[in-house]
């Protein structure tokens, strides 16, 4: 049965073994990792059953949250002989491994890569029309800059079945609960996602530094946030869809909150080229400058995240006047 399968997909992706030095490692890794969460990402879209689809969306949850904590288990002490064995054992080749502490954080790479591209993947026309309006306005986020980080510690060489977006899902056919497969499958990435940076206190090691201006997140994460989470938002952000649109909003402040000193360029894009375009559009719903406002709402209950705003922002000879623009919108929208 789907409960069964369900048991059997978490008790094994959230099995821990003893590697014989006291450090307790994942059972699985890599591509049987990922297909562990690719079946019960499928029994979420398939099942007919909502106690079973709440169950499958409580396991995903618990596996995906399963693969961070134990890369920040492992960020504490890696033994790179372990690292070693890991990488024959799961067939991880010697490329495969190259930048990444341990097998555990690079599970967690490609697991946030592979959401962030299954939450990027266009909708059929039958399912969603992309909204046009401020697509003109975003075009310095499609191509943004490179980073300057040694490319050897972003390029992950794996084979493609070894990406959570290119494994089947068999996305043809309609869910069990009857809507669009393409378009619950979008949501559960974003739901997922959301699920992960809301829970980013919980891997201090890589994803919060927010007290700490001398120390940067770790930059294969930041990378992974700026050139796939920051491109699925852009596309997200401007569907004519409200959950998608809602979803993606949510994204933003955990992003602002633990990463706005690596995405200071990003940030500024986001709210002048994408919220601002929002409120101000004639053609934008009253919903979705609704989830603009709420927003901005959660970001100004944040006095940290203001000062830092007007300071990295308004007091920088170099950026645009961001705390200084906010205001004026939302004064102007309010009007």
């Amino acid at each position: 049965t789907e409960l069964a399968a369900l048991q059997f997909l978490l008790t094994t992706g959230c099995r821990v073994i003893d590697d014989g030095n006291g450090n307790m490692e994942g059972m699985l890794h890599g591509t049987q990792l990922l297909q562990t969460i690719r079946v019960a990402y499928h029994i979420y879209l398939r099942t007919g059953s909502g106690p079973n689809r709440t169950t499958a969306r409580a396991a995903l949850q618990q596996l995906v949250s399963g693969v961070f904590l134990r890369m920040e288990q492992q960020s504490v002490a890696v033994n790179p002989r372990v690292q070693e064995e890991v990488s024959v054992d799961v067939s991880f080749s010697e490329e495969g491994l190259e930048g990444f502490e341990s097998a555990s954080q690079r599970d967690a790479f490609l697991v946030l890569r592979s959401l962030c591209k299954l939450s990027m993947k266009s909708l059929p026309e039958h399912a969603a029309n992309w909204d046009t309006t401020t697509s003109t306005n975003i075009t310095s986020l499609t191509n943004p800059p490179p980073m300057n980080v040694n490319p050897s510690i972003v390029n992950v060489n794996v084979n493609p079945p070894e990406d959570l977006h290119l494994l089947p899902l068999e996305l043809s056919i309609h869910t069990g609960m009857g809507s669009s497969p393409a378009l619950e499958s979008k949501i559960l990435a974003l739901e997922l996602l959301l699920y992960i940076l809301q829970n980013a206190e919980r891997y201090p090691t890589l994803f919060t530094n927010t007290n700490d201006s001398s120390t940067s997140h770790d930059s294969k994460f930041s990378y992974a946030i700026r050139h796939y989470l920051c491109v699925s938002l852009l596309k997200n952000c401007t569907s004519n869809l409200t959950q998608i649109v809602g979803l993606s909003l949510r994204l933003f402040v955990p992003i602002i909150r633990y990463f706005r000193r690596d995405l200071k360029t990003e940030i500024e894009a986001f709210v002048t080229n994408v919220f601002f375009v929002i409120l101000d559009s004639n053609n934008s719903t009253v919903e979705h400058k609704s989830l603009v406002s709420t927003l901005f709402e959660e970001i100004c209950a944040d006095p940290v995240t203001l000062a830092e705003i007007f300071l990295n922002y308004d007091c920088d000879l170099s950026a645009v006047d961001l705390f200084h623009r906010i205001v004026n919108t939302l004064a102007r929208v309010a009007r």
